[in-house]
């Protein structure tokens, strides 16, 4: 029998398209298809994307026979299985803990083993396993009703692990504790299992009742943002020196140097110190030269790419929705760290024509971009334009802080890269990328990447921000009905499902939307915010989407989205 036609989830959390998790758990519940067979994992999402980090496989069954023929609902904070008169119930007791009751009904746990993972038992009613592979250790008490583990040694390590749960006497009860090296809860007495799923609902109860109202139509997928952008977060851990807003607890298990900012934003009205600590999450791995990481996660760093340097921009966006940013001691770690991120780029990347460069289309954030099609590095407007925003932001903060040459120095510099970078970028009304290794411009393509500029209209003359904000108007390029396609449409470059090749993106759409509506063009880009949130109306909180048909495509439950979503139904939509 093909179990995946068994699965009953409600509309919001499928444990397919939207994992069930916490705020700061590495703990996941979620599913995956294997060879046509539909399973549930417990999952931990240590250690970044390059695992899916499966744990154990769950298998129900009844009268010791596995049953296929079951349903689950999944709340915010409970995951309920049922089968006739019988259910298992999940909910995460706090960040390192996974409790589940059942009765009427029986668990199987079985472990994904790997080489040298083991489990012995520690005292009466506990186990302790431990995973070589994922570094990791779990505690396993036995709170009340039957529990048997099935664990043959060999040598080095079990050949097998399977916790069978059993509710024949009295409903099962047991809590999975994950750790490195200690559990910080071996003494702790043991919450009743429904009041203690009540405090985590009350802790979840607080988050969501903090976020801003939303008109009617927007209410249910603002119930799903809020999920969504609640349970991303990782707790400090190894490497993540601050709780990490992941962009995914699906398959994207790891904070970039600029998705980061996004939450940061979103978070800035009802969470500032949070949005803070997101803001600030590189500055804890700065290197020396100033670059930020591409990434980070629990385990490592990775310095394999950049990516655009959008801190300025961000930062004045997190200073318009609450004034707690404009504290003085703030401002001064933020110019700290954004200055040396700006040396970074204008010391270590310029190039031929004395403009900035990248080295990958990753750098960008524009992984696939037609612009990288030819080769590598390239100079594009976006990044000088990008970093010209940054430079005329150091010089405001510097003035508030009174750092009068510093504020002079800002200005200097941000002047001598416009001059050169509208020089050497603009040509026959457009702006334009250069390959380097070609030494020549890019012809080929139509990314709306080279439209960027938009984020300094302040700087531009009057033909040049006439030119950017006619081809954004244009239906037939990128004015898709449900947002900017980042390849125009028309483009025989244009893909679907094709990433940076025409689908629409949040990070974008927001940066394009403010822009806009800071250059006056205040109906433009309303209009613009309004047909992205009724995409997200069809395709979900995605990775992307298509621009025609507002299709989700990709990671289906993608935290910068729900950030994006929320930020602009409060900014430009209510």
């Amino acid at each position: 029998m093909d179990r995946k036609n068994y699965f009953k989830g409600n509309d919001m959390i499928d444990l397919v398209t939207i994992p069930f998790s916490r705020f700061g758990s590495f703990f996941v519940i979620s599913k995956y298809e294997i060879h046509d067979r539909s399973n549930i994992y417990i999952r931990d999402v240590r250690g970044g994307d390059l695992t899916p980090g499966r744990l154990f496989c769950l298998d129900f069954f009844q009268n010791g026979s596995i049953v296929e023929d079951y349903e689950f609902t999944c709340t915010e904070t409970l995951l309920t299985v049922k089968r006739g008169t019988g259910k298992i119930e999940m909910f995460f007791s706090d960040e390192d803990s996974l409790r589940i009751r059942g009765e009427g009904m029986g668990l199987n746990l079985h472990y994904i083993l790997k080489k040298y993972d083991n489990i012995f038992s520690i005292k009466e009613d506990e186990w302790e396993l431990c995973s070589y592979s994922k570094e990791l250790r779990i505690r396993i008490k036995r709170i009340a009703g039957g529990m048997e583990v099935k664990a043959p040694w060999d040598t080095i390590g079990n050949t097998s692990i399977d916790l069978m749960l059993t509710s024949d006497d009295e409903p099962f009860d047991i809590e999975l504790e994950s750790f490195k090296v200690l559990p910080k809860s071996v003494d702790k007495k043991n919450e009743d299992f429904y009041q203690s799923h009540n405090r985590v609902q009350a802790e979840y109860d607080k988050w969501t009742n903090q976020l801003l109202t939303v008109p009617e139509k927007y209410e249910e997928k603002k119930k799903i943002a809020s999920y969504i952008t609640w349970m991303n977060f990782v707790k400090p851990e190894g490497q993540l020196k601050k709780y990490a807003m992941y962009m995914s607890k699906n398959w994207m298990t790891n904070i970039w140097s600029w998705d980061n900012c996004f939450g940061a934003i979103f978070l800035a009205n009802i969470h500032p110190e949070l949005a803070y600590d997101q803001y600030m999450m590189f500055k804890d791995h700065q290197h020396d030269s100033g670059m930020y990481p591409d990434y980070i996660n629990d385990t490592y760093a990775s310095y394999s790419s950049a990516k655009p340097p959008i801190y300025g921009w961000a930062y004045d966006y997190m200073m318009k929705r609450n004034d707690l940013f404009r504290n003085t001691e703030k401002l001064k770690e933020v110019y700290d760290t954004v200055s040396k991120q700006t040396e970074f780029w204008m010391t270590h990347r310029l190039g031929v024509m004395g403009l900035p460069y990248y080295t990958h289309g990753n750098e960008s954030g524009w992984d696939n971009g037609t612009l990288y099609a030819k080769g590598i590095p390239v100079i594009t407007p976006d990044l000088s334009a990008l970093l010209i925003y940054q430079m005329d932001f150091l010089s405001r903060i510097a003035g508030i802080l009174e750092m009068e040459s510093e504020k002079e120095k800002w200005i200097q510099k941000a002047n001598s890269l416009t001059e050169t970078f509208i020089n050497h970028l603009w040509k026959n009304g457009e702006f334009k990328a250069f390959s380097i290794p070609n030494d020549e411009y890019i012809e080929e393509g139509d990314s709306l990447q080279l439209l960027l500029p938009l984020m300094i209209a302040y700087r531009l003359d009057g033909r040049m921000k006439k030119n950017l904000l006619k081809a954004i108007k244009d239906k037939d390029r990128f004015n898709g009905r449900y947002g900017l396609a980042t390849e125009a449409m028309n483009s025989k470059f244009y893909q679907y499902n094709g990433y940076w090749r025409g689908p629409v993106w949040a990070p974008t759409m927001l940066m394009f939307i403010e822009a806009l509506d800071r250059m006056g063009e205040k109906e433009v880009a309303k209009d613009l915010a309004e047909r992205f949130t009724e995409g997200i109306l069809i395709g979900g909180m995605a990775e992307n989407f298509d621009p025609k048909t507002g299709e989700g495509l990709v990671d289906p439950a993608f935290a910068w989205t729900s950030s994006v979503f929320m930020t602009l139904i409060e900014d430009y939509l209510k």
